[in-house]
């Protein structure tokens, strides 16, 4: 019943952040918003900062059945809910991703703030298993893996900067 709830939630996540990808694009020609900065209605796409990392988070979610990513960013950007713009498909051998920009949605809320992004995999019941992770980011693609034994995880992954784990064992 957790896995199925699980999946919902991952879903509607889903589904929310391409809405809200979707509806800046319908929205395109609309005049930009007279300040950034002021909580005025308007789409805030914006470009990764040269020079910019993210740091991935892993964490176990559903006793060991999915693996989630807490991302960040390094660097703030002008809106303070921005959040990243993040392609990623189905898992199959292991867990791809682009990290493609970072976008405030509809409503820029002042401030500035690190850009934030989460996503998940699922692997069923399997006990036993390595994967691939391959992260493209700012025209650069990182590689590693995590292995799966029993309900621990361990994470190969040789980069200190441009995208970096916070944690390589769960």
């Amino acid at each position: 019943m957790r896995r199925e709830k699980w999946l919902v939630l991952c879903i509607a996540s889903l589904l929310i952040q391409l809405v809200a990808c979707e509806r800046g694009k319908t929205e395109e020609n609309a005049p930009a918003p007279v300040s950034a900065r002021t909580g005025t209605d308007g789409n805030k796409d914006q470009v990764i900062q040269e020079g910019d990392q993210l740091y991935f988070t892993p964490a176990v979610l559903d006793t060991a059945n999915f693996l989630g990513f807490k991302i960040a960013t390094a660097k703030e950007y002008e809106c303070s809910n921005s959040y990243l713009q993040i392609d990623w498909p189905q898992p199959g051998e292991g867990l791809s991703a682009e990290i493609k920009g970072v976008v405030a949605g509809n409503q820029c809320d002042a401030g500035k703030a690190t850009a934030k992004g989460f996503i998940a995999t699922s692997y069923g019941n399997e006990e036993n298993y390595k994967k691939n992770i391959e992260i493209r980011f700012q025209n650069k693609t990182y590689k590693g893996s995590f292995k799966k034994t029993g309900k621990h995880f361990e994470f190969t992954w040789p980069y200190e900067s441009g995208v970096v784990f916070t944690t390589k064992t769960l």
